[in-house]
């Protein structure tokens, strides 16, 4: 289990939050880049969706007589929406429409040779009406483990997409938001000491890239280079514990950026059974470098519980030191279909602290998640970028026939910054209703209202959009 390390730098331009409205800028600071990181995402989707589906091609027998299959979702999908504010704002609304390409996934395998698991709502977006560039939306997450030799090396590859928001002060909108691609590749090894201890080293070779049209932006681009240490002792079939030195240099491209060092000694236990998942971890990280931070105590819990046999308890904690780009991968939380990410795009390190709890349920005709969450993030070099988020979502499916089913969605935000009287409180609702229109194929129609009230009158706005979307089921036919 590797602990993360994290990087980051000066967020947005402190500001009044007594502001004048202005129109949204039509410059685009840094768009030819955009293509480039969307090809090397399409290379990343192209690459798991080929794993995915010559597994899928194959019988057990086939492919591992020891593999598992745990998730088994891969939908293309393609569809337009038309939105009556593209541009969020409190005034002169805009509409467009919004036409996208995408894909859907939840795919996870175990086997002696070949892990690899895919989480994935990204699509590329154009804007019919040109009130913006095309851009991908949405988050990909892909992991490939090669056993070259079985239990003893393996090879890891993994590839993160995700997006911040630039200035948390404005609305998230295209020219408000940044995507950032984490690519990390490297080799693992495990020595047994004992029938029951082992010791793991690990090394990782990581890119960060970053795109975004705001003239704020952050450059985030920067290689990493990490190494593990990691003792281990199987205390049981199903549980271990294990102490751990996971250490990060982190080089930015920008030399305005603050170079840094990172540093986590662990004490962890890990437990894995029929009903019950528990991780529990306290440790401390040390930063070095040229960062501001200094460090502390980190740790995380992370306790899951199949009550029933379409119901499963979860609840989570955790304490963390580093950069955005690595807080991408640290979230134990999932999101629904109706959230979006509100990490701030800073290369600075910061303290996060997050608590939630949550509830998914999944029946053969109903599905439902609740959730509630709660984050505090304390940073150093800019305490204006200091805030309380916390929020509660619920997404609702029901299949009415085999062929047709509807579903509902619910999220409430509320942000404060602690240095100003800034504020900002969201909802998001979404309604939709599903046709099975043949064994691979799906139409959706879709109702999404969005409103954000805020201490700046400038970000306040309602927005609502109507969408229908052809869906393809790439691996399975629908049940």
């Amino acid at each position: 289990m590797r602990a993360t390390t994290i990087t980051m730098r000066q967020g947005p331009v402190p500001r009044s939050t007594s502001r004048t409205a202005v129109a949204p800028p039509t410059i685009r600071q840094r768009a030819p880049s955009v293509p480039l990181l969307f090809g090397r995402i399409a290379l990343a989707l192209a690459a798991n969706i080929a794993v995915a589906w010559c597994a899928q091609a194959q019988s057990n027998n086939e492919y591992d007589n020891a593999s598992t299959a745990t998730n088994t979702v891969l939908d293309l999908k393609v569809g337009a929406t038309r939105s009556d504010n593209v541009r969020r704002t409190a005034d002169n609304e805009v509409e467009d429409t919004l036409a996208t390409i995408g894909l859907v996934a939840d795919i996870a395998r175990e086997g002696t040779r070949l892990d690899y698991s895919l989480e994935s709502d990204l699509a590329w977006t154009e804007y019919l009406d040109d009130s913006y560039d095309g851009l991908p939306v949405g988050y990909l997450d892909g992991i490939a483990k090669i056993a070259i030799v079985p239990e003893r090396f393996r090879w890891e590859f993994r590839d993160t997409f995700d997006q911040a928001i630039v200035d948390p002060l404005d609305p998230l909108t295209p020219d408000n938001v940044q995507s950032v691609n984490y690519f990390t590749t490297g080799p693992e090894v495990d020595l047994p000491l004992t029938a029951s201890i082992r010791f793991t080293l690990g090394a990782d070779y990581s890119i960060v890239t970053s795109s975004s049209d705001s003239l704020q932006a952050t450059d985030l681009d920067s290689e990493r280079y990490s190494g593990l240490l990691m003792l281990i002792d199987e205390i049981s079939t199903i549980s271990n514990v294990y102490v751990s030195a996971d250490t990060q240099h982190i080089d930015f491209e920008d030399s305005g950026n603050a170079d840094y060092d990172s540093t986590t000694y662990n004490l962890g236990y890990r437990a894995k059974g029929s009903r019950t998942t528990l991780l529990a971890t306290a440790g401390y990280t040390d930063i070095g470098g040229d960062s501001d931070a200094s460090g502390g105590w980190v740790g995380r819990f992370e306790l899951g519980r199949r009550v029933s046999p379409a119901s499963t308890l979860s609840v989570y904690a955790a304490r963390e030191i580093g950069d955005a780009t690595n807080m991408f991968r640290a979230g134990p939380d999932r999101r629904t279909p109706i959230e979006s990410s509100t990490q701030i795009a800073t290369a600075d390190v910061f303290t996060s602290d997050r608590i939630g709890a949550g509830w998914d349920f999944k029946a053969a005709r109903t599905s439902f998640v609740v959730g509630v969450a709660a984050t505090k993030e304390d940073h150093d070099a800019d305490p204006t970028l200091d805030r309380k988020v916390r929020g509660a979502n619920a997404y609702f499916e029901r299949l009415i026939t085999p062929f047709l089913g509807f579903s509902l969605g619910g999220r409430y935000e509320r942000e404060e910054f602690d240095s100003t009287s800034f504020e900002n409180k969201r909802v998001a609702g979404t309604a939709g209703l599903d046709w099975r229109i043949g064994r691979r194929m799906a139409l959706t129609l879709l109702y999404e209202r969005f409103d954000q009230d805020s201490t700046d009158e400038t970000a306040t706005f309602t927005e609502n959009r109507m969408g229908l979307n052809f869906i393809c089921h790439l691996t399975a036919p629908a049940q």
